[in-house]
């Protein structure tokens, strides 16, 4: 992470928290900056119990935590945001995560207070296609799908 008023770049640290072979995929982060996400997978890590994962980052405290993990089949999954205080997670998958839930890559929002998953992509309407850039608004309350 780079810091512009300083100058300075901090690692982001996995150690303990992330299996040896994970690939991070892109890293987003709040709008006031007290979170950091990404996801990763690791096709090496088969006898893992999941191989896809998003992880959240404390940059004040410097920890790392595991938020979601998804099975094998789950390859395809991001992270795409998150409200400005980092309340709500942005993030789509094809995983099973909810009844009723098909093939496509669906958006989600995770309110990391409550642990609620919320599939946003469907609306009450069966989707012809996957949803691949969702955004979220500051305040975690609309989603664009």
């Amino acid at each position: 992470m780079y810091e512009r008023e300083s100058g300075a770049y901090r690692q982001i640290d996995v150690a303990g928290v992330m299996p040896e072979g994970m690939q991070f995929g892109a890293l987003r982060m709040s709008g006031d900056g007290t979170v950091i996400g990404f996801a990763a997978r690791c096709m090496a890590c088969m006898t893992r119990r999941a191989i896809s994962r998003i992880f959240l980052h404390d940059p004040a405290w410097n920890r790392t935590a595991e938020l979601l993990s998804w099975p094998a089949s789950a390859d395809n999954f991001d992270i795409k945001g998150f409200s400005r205080d980092g309340r709500f997670v942005l993030f789509v998958s094809v995983a099973n995560l909810v009844p009723d839930d098909r093939a496509f890559l669906d958006v989600f929002v995770m309110d990391r207070f409550t642990g609620s998953i919320t599939r946003v992509s469907r609306g009450g309407v069966a989707p012809d296609g996957h949803s691949y850039e969702p955004s979220i608004t500051p305040d975690g309350l609309r989603v664009a799908v």
